[in-house]
């Protein structure tokens, strides 16, 4: 039995020491316009040295240069960025999906800006990322994994790129940045 309290208190603490909430700095740009240099508490995911994405669903804890404690709902963000990360910098900015304002991670910015919108899934409390877009008329469109070809082709019918490497190539979803990557470089190249 000894060894069982051993063995629990053992993972006790390596999993709150994974779970520690660290400060990172940042710069935040409100609603108004003002931009606020700060630093930001966030979780660290269980097994990655990662900052957990979904800080950014809740209520942002900033330390203010002064030592003052504020929060910043996310409707209240206009950009956030992270600057020392340890997968480096990282930017969110708030986007209106549906009929709601959320901070979206920046995947890829070009011709097609690319996001990452996360939730937390209701089960577990894993984190889930989910494609978005932003359409010509700058609107925030959400991409599923079995639609998104379709989606792209509905979305940017102008770009006859998309229709080129659909048929020369099968990509998959999880190719889905190095997708629009490609297309930035020959949209750069001029080869659209």
């Amino acid at each position: 039995m000894k060894s069982y309290t051993i063995l629990f208190t053992f993972f006790a603490i390596l999993f709150s020491s994974q779970l520690d909430a660290k400060l990172f700095d940042a710069t935040i740009v409100d609603v108004e316009g003002k931009t606020i240099k700060c630093q930001i508490k966030a979780n660290m995911m269980l097994f990655r040295d990662e900052v957990n994405p979904l800080f950014v669903i809740k209520p942002i804890r900033a330390i203010l240069s002064d030592g003052s404690k504020v929060k910043f709902r996310p409707d209240e963000v206009q950009r956030l960025t992270l600057h020392t990360t340890p997968s480096g910098m990282r930017v969110f900015e708030s986007h209106q999906v549906k009929k709601k304002r959320y901070l979206l991670e920046v995947v890829s910015t070009g011709p097609i800006p690319l996001f990452k919108k996360y939730t937390q899934h209701g089960y577990d409390g894993s984190v889930m990322a989910r494609y978005a877009l932003k359409d010509p008329y700058d609107t925030i469109v959400l991409l599923n994994a079995d639609k998104w070809r379709r989606h792209l082709t509905e979305i940017y019918p102008h770009v006859p790129y998309f229709e080129q490497e659909f048929e020369q190539r099968n990509f998959k979803f999880r190719d889905l940045e190095e997708f629009l990557a490609g297309y930035t470089s020959a949209d750069l190249a001029g080869d659209k």
